[in-house]
């Protein structure tokens, strides 16, 4: 379930974020006292990211709150990414990067990002940017009954 902003979430997520001058790496522990629970219902590439439980990375690499690049993944390691335009109102889930991403359950939760990478060359971004990208994360839970 995704909550409203500002609100407590269910389970806390931590997040880390490292850089080469070849990708960034993301590392994700998304907590939950009840990893029997987790959902995962697809396993294939560009699955409906609002029928698992899932974690989703976007990167502003234009620095212009407009455009961006999205990768998601949930906890069986299937991966959704899409190139995003006009604040998220146009994305373009036909684009498909190359980055990598694996993912495990563990007794407290699941992580995502023993090898979480995104190549530099896959996203598009301001010459003046540099390599500074703007960064949101968000983790989601469908509902669990």
């Amino acid at each position: 379930m995704i909550r409203a902003e500002g609100t407590n979430a269910t389970y806390d997520t931590d997040v880390r974020v490292l850089y080469t001058d070849d990708a960034l790496y993301f590392g994700v522990f998304a907590h939950d006292m009840e990893p029997s629970k987790i959902i995962v219902s697809d396993l294939k590439k560009d699955y409906n990211t609002g029928g698992s439980d899932g974690f989703r990375i976007v990167l502003d690499t234009f620095h212009d709150g407009r455009n961006g690049y999205q990768f998601a993944t949930n906890p069986a390691g299937a991966k959704w990414d899409s190139q995003m335009a006009n604040e998220g109102r146009d994305n373009n889930a036909n684009w498909d990067g190359i980055w990598d991403v694996k993912t495990r359950i563990t007794e407290t939760g699941w992580v995502r990002g023993d090898l979480d990478s995104v190549p530099h060359a896959q996203v598009r971004r301001r010459r003046s940017a540099g390599l500074g990208h703007q960064l949101r994360a968000q983790a989601a839970a469908p509902e669990r009954r």
